[in-house]
């Protein structure tokens, strides 16, 4: 047979070897030390960090819920004609929203708006300069005629008159007293279909004034902040946590909440829309005429979420925790057992006496020689009682080695000096 042959065969017959596991006692405190030292760190990591804080024994249930808000205050506008009256209903705009609160903190109106002609920015000489039919910007649509009434011509266009400013960066109707006076009144009913539990912040019909219960200020509710957005306006996320462990009886949860606001720096734009308010106005002996009062509102977008989950004990997280963090109780003898491969004085001899070859059907003088030459018996080598000791002690190294045979079952000792 081939060299080639050979080796593909020996190849062959390698990847199918068996390989088991042999006990080497390594008589070394320092190593036994860290090797105990580290069972014991991940036996702490799984007790009291995955069992204990993480509630690894446990499983849970995302919950689902309703969130529903009043809001009651009183607020006024100063203006040159006394002092003009924003209560609730004026404030909140829409009245009704799904997991949401918008409060008017500052407006821009444009009153007595009717359809009709009215002028735009768009310059001309002659009609022919004004396309008929064309959107101008998103007010209203050119009529095809050009108006020289006030001296240099300009587009009309059909639209609701007069038309809001484009200048909205000086408006200034801040409404006081919507920080202090306005309350809003948050009530949140949580249900945990797995286990049919349900519970509310809003327990015994009593409102509760304070953090974590369902009673807040407007200005608890921007995080004191709300001089700050008031005139333009600001999206907050109000998060309420639940955390329900069922296995406490008779406990009465609530949740603890958060106020967070959504864009911050260069990207806060505030938050704005506009609404109107229609009417029909009687114009002499003609027919009423629809008008309206057009309002941009600047305020406060309160969106809330729910967050959290009900916990009950489960055996089946229970083990799945224990068998997962006891799976890392090999990386204490993987760390001890590279530390004694490469770094203590006697990693020669412990590589050799950890790896071994043994062949099926071979004799014990067909041992491998680096292996029989290891454990050459020493001059005290003795038989007693069907007992085969070798020994073997190497002074550079540093290390001593006993090998014994006892009824077929084979030790190696080795002791670090």
């Amino acid at each position: 047979m081939s060299k080639r042959s050979k080796g593909i065969k020996n190849f062959l017959r390698q990847l199918v070897y068996y390989h088991t596991n042999k006990v080497v006692q390594i008589r070394s405190f320092k190593l036994g030390l860290l090797y105990y030292f580290l069972i014991a760190l991940v036996l702490c990591y799984v007790c009291l960090w995955m069992i204990w804080w993480r509630k690894g024994y446990q499983s849970s249930d995302q919950l689902i819920g309703l969130t529903s808000v009043k809001v009651k205050g009183v607020s006024y506008l100063n203006t040159t004609n006394g002092i003009v009256v924003w209560d609730a209903e004026d404030v909140v705009r829409p009245a009704k929203e799904s997991e949401a609160l918008f409060i008017t903190t500052n407006f821009m109106e444009t009153p007595k708006q009717q359809r009709s002609q009215c002028g735009t920015d768009v310059t001309c000489n002659t009609n022919e300069d004004c396309e008929k039919g064309d959107a101008y910007e998103d007010r209203g649509i050119l009529t095809g005629v050009c108006d020289r009434s006030k001296g240099n011509g300009t587009c009309l266009m059909h639209a609701w008159c007069p038309t809001e400013s484009k200048d909205d960066t000086n408006i200034n109707n801040l409404l006081s007293g919507i920080d202090t006076s306005f309350t809003v009144f948050i009530r949140q009913t949580v249900k945990s279909t797995k286990w049919s539990y349900t519970t509310s912040n809003y327990v015994n019909t009593t409102v509760t004034e304070g953090a974590g219960k369902n009673l807040f200020t407007v200005d608890d509710m921007t995080g004191n902040t709300f001089s700050k957005v008031q005139k333009q306006g600001a999206v907050f996320a109000v998060i309420m946590n639940w955390n329900i462990d069922l296995d406490k009886k008779g406990v009465q949860w609530l949740p603890t909440f958060e106020f967070v606001k959504i864009a911050d720096g260069p990207e806060d734009k505030g938050f704005n829309y506009r609404y109107a308010n229609y009417y029909y106005l009687q114009n002499g002996t003609s027919d009423p005429i629809e008008t309206r009062d057009l309002y941009k509102v600047f305020g406060l977008r309160f969106i809330f979420l729910l967050g959290g989950s009900a916990r009950k004990f489960d055996i089946i997280p229970l083990i799945i925790t224990i068998g997962s963090g006891l799976a890392f109780l090999s990386i204490a003898a993987v760390l001890a057992d590279l530390i004694a491969l490469y770094i203590l004085p006697g990693r020669k001899f412990y590589n050799t006496v950890k790896f071994e070859n043994a062949h099926e059907h071979e004799e014990e003088e067909d041992l491998p020689t680096e292996r029989t030459a290891l454990l050459s018996p020493s001059p005290s080598s003795s038989t007693n009682l069907g007992e085969e000791s070798l020994s073997l002690t190497n002074l550079e190294e540093g290390y001593h080695v006993n090998h014994s045979k006892d009824k077929g079952q084979i030790l190696d000792t080795v002791r670090f000096k």
